[in-house]
């Protein structure tokens, strides 16, 4: 057996390349996917008598040995029900919760969901990334997402005081957000248990910059994942269509330190890495929904306005 059949493209130019090889076993988190395959084909290996020249050996149960030493007992093991089930738990819990027509104009919050829902009426993230250099308005545009066990809810950033729209800050925007599916104020617009993507895009000095950072809880359920497919699959739409986006991914455990940071270029290896638990009790109850099912998320509306790119 040749070694191209047995491992990666990512694993073959590390193994050719010693400078990217020390490199990542000096930065072994970030880069637990290719440990985690070159610690499982080893197995393979093993069990099947395959060796390879002395040198690519070396190199192999070297990142196997790390791997148990260090990341096997840090990995966590996803519960998932079948997709039907847990489409039906997130409408049946949709049904449960109220809406802006359950409400007067005397709710405390009411402002912030009105807000809330008409920003979001008008996202689309072919727009939030659309080219600011021929554009005589703003000179830079922002937006996030917060997606809840249960709904996505995407708007660009609230007015700033010079009365563009999508240049509000966006703890000021993820604030208003929870306010409106919680009810409640939460320290440093923090709940645990929801995804917080932040979508960035502005000009400075004649150079136009696209970024986007995402925060995942771990775990996170089935229907949270759908969200981020369909996100990634608006990302591959973009890429298409000749729009770079810098992605920088952090995937954060309950007690707060980091599981994985890294950048890309899509989602494709972030989805591999999520952890999946779909009995989670949750500390926080969703009071309304103001956004979209998370199966029906959609980034790239129907409804989109045409700009040039």
């Amino acid at each position: 057996m040749k070694i191209q059949d047995l491992f990666s493209k990512e694993v073959i130019t590390l193994f050719s390349n010693n400078k990217m090889f020390d490199e990542v076993i000096h930065n072994i988190k970030n880069n637990r996917l290719l440990f985690k395959e070159v610690h499982y084909k080893y197995i393979f290996m093993r069990n099947n008598k395959i060796i390879f020249d002395e040198v690519i050996m070396r190199k192999i149960i070297i990142m196997h040995i790390i791997y148990l030493g260090i990341l096997k007992e840090d990995e966590l093991n996803s519960k998932v029900l079948p997709i039907d089930i847990v489409e039906e738990k997130v409408k049946n819990k949709i049904l449960s919760m109220k809406t802006i027509d359950d409400i007067d104009s005397f709710y405390k919050y009411y402002r912030d969901m009105c807000n809330v829902i008409n920003d979001s009426s008008v996202f689309s993230l072919e727009e939030q990334y659309k080219n600011l250099l021929d554009d005589s308005l703003p000179n830079e545009l922002n937006g996030v997402a917060l997606i809840t066990p249960v709904q996505t809810m995407s708007r660009y950033n609230s007015s700033s005081v010079t009365g563009e729209y999508g240049t509000g800050y966006h703890e000021d925007n993820f604030n208003d957000i929870l306010h409106c599916i919680y009810g409640r104020e939460f320290e440093c617009n923090y709940s645990g248990q929801d995804i917080k993507v932040r979508f960035v895009n502005f000009v400075f000095k004649n150079s136009q910059f696209r970024e986007m950072t995402l925060e995942i809880p771990l775990p996170i359920n089935s229907s949270q994942k759908a969200s981020l497919i369909s996100l990634n699959e608006s990302i591959k739409k973009l890429i298409n269509r000749g729009i770079e986006v810098n992605i920088e991914v952090s995937i954060i455990q309950d007690n707060g330190t980091i599981y994985y940071n890294e950048q890309c270029e899509t989602l494709d290896e972030v989805l591999d890495l999520l952890v999946i638990n779909d009995f989670i009790d949750y500390e926080y109850t969703e009071e309304f929904f103001i956004g979209e099912n998370n199966f029906d998320a959609e980034y790239i509306k129907s409804k989109k306005i045409k700009y040039k790119f």
